[in-house]
């Protein structure tokens, strides 16, 4: 018995007393990630030039050199459909996510059972469709939700925006076809991102994740990109939790927004 992620667990149909959920150590399609990245690592006093160099090149990939057109993703409304792995079996699943740069997130699952996830700031909630009032998650399952929240923000490069709180380095060991970098956001452990050689996009997040007292490598895999507000985005991720298979959204939709309504974070 495994706890996949937390937040997953709970849509896969807990009762709110247990949160996990069987998982098949399946194998991952993947060759290049048969190659095990080093997520931790010393953190620099300073981000290096050749970082800040392969930061901004990353940036104006994707943005056309408009980096300027990344900022309106500060609020976004991010709507994914696909499929998640419960057991040996593939189900469907959607979810709404919506961010708000830098410490407020919402989640609104369809996942076998319904159920919103709510953070803001270091405190996670989440609301099932039998529950009244959001319930507040205990520090271990709040680490590592976060975790996975704050890659997801990566997905979308908004984080790398905002230079003062971040800090980065070069990986130079990287699978074929891509370059590397750790980054740092505030205190927050770092994560590795694989960037496509020959496109500069964006090709992968990499974290660590905390899963029943150990610490797994959990990974984003991006493709299929589309331009959105002079963005360009990607519209199919494959998350990939350790060795396991994990989902795959094969339909992903980004809505920047100036706003969110008042409770947006705090209630359904």
């Amino acid at each position: 018995m495994r706890r996949l992620v937390f937040l997953l667990a709970l849509v896969a149909g807990c009762d709110g007393n247990s949160v996990t959920v069987k998982q098949a150590a399946k194998p991952v399609n993947d060759q290049r990630s048969e190659k095990v990245i080093a997520v931790a690592a010393a953190k620099p006093a300073s981000t290096s030039p050749e970082a800040k160099t392969a930061i901004d090149k990353l940036l104006a990939v994707h943005t056309t050199n408009n980096v300027a057109a990344l900022t309106a993703f500060r609020n976004c409304i991010v709507r994914r459909s696909g499929e998640m792995d419960q057991g040996e079996t593939l189900l469907p699943a959607e979810c709404v996510d919506r961010f708000a740069w830098p410490d407020r997130y919402r989640a609104d699952w369809t996942f076998m059972n319904s159920m919103t996830i709510f953070a803001v700031g270091d405190v996670v909630r989440f609301l099932t469709a039998a529950q009244v009032e959001p319930q507040v998650l205990d520090a271990a399952q709040t680490t590592s939700s976060l975790e996975d929240i704050r890659a997801q923000w990566m997905t979308m490069l908004v984080p790398l925006l905002d230079t003062s709180r971040i800090l980065a380095a070069v990986v130079n060991d990287t699978p074929d076809g891509t370059t590397g970098l750790r980054v740092w956001v505030d205190e927050q452990p770092p994560l590795v991102l694989l960037i496509d050689a020959k496109t500069g996009l964006l090709d992968r997040v990499v974290f660590e994740k905390s899963d029943e007292g150990r610490r797994e490598t959990w990974t984003f895999k991006l493709s299929d990109y589309k331009t959105t507000r002079g963005v360009q985005l990607p519209s199919k991720v494959v998350f990939t939790p350790g060795r396991r298979a994990g989902a795959t959204w094969s339909k992903v939709e980004y809505e920047p927004t100036a706003s969110f309504p008042a409770g947006t974070f705090e209630k359904r």
